[in-house]
């Protein structure tokens, strides 16, 4: 498991509208692991988590875990949108596979921890963000 925190440098820049700039964070292929997402004094809204080839994936926040009881086949994503409150497997939404609730995320920082029953050598879990101001 590893952590990744993320400084904004100038965070005047930050527009947080979707026409700002994002940052991906991404875990070792073919392993579970923990993303610290966060950036300074700024707000950071998780908008986007992306994990593939598993079985079971589940994502644990501080809010409470979401999984989702399906297999991603290789060459797939399952794309969580927690702005949204909606998931997709291959562009096909998938919402009735959810277990568990949508979380509160935090403003300033969010520690998402990745794991499934299985995990396919090629998968990754990632999350997208955009920075704002603080």
């Amino acid at each position: 498991a590893f952590s990744i925190q993320l400084v904004a440098l100038e965070p005047a820049r930050l527009s947080g509208d979707g026409t700002g700039p994002t940052e991906h964070f991404e875990t070792s292929p073919g392993s579970p692991g923990v993303l610290e997402v966060g950036i300074g004094t700024g707000l950071v809204p998780p908008h986007t988590v992306t994990i593939g080839p598993s079985t079971n994936p589940r994502v644990g926040l501080a809010g409470g875990d979401l999984w989702y009881a399906l297999t991603v086949p290789d060459g797939q994503e399952l794309v969580i949108d927690f702005e949204k409150k909606s998931a997709t497997l291959n562009g096909e939404y998938i919402n009735t596979a959810m277990r568990g609730r949508w979380p509160d995320l935090a403003r300033k920082s969010n520690t998402f921890t990745f794991t499934a029953d299985a995990i396919g050598p090629t998968a990754t879990f990632a999350v997208d963000t955009y920075l704002t101001y603080p």
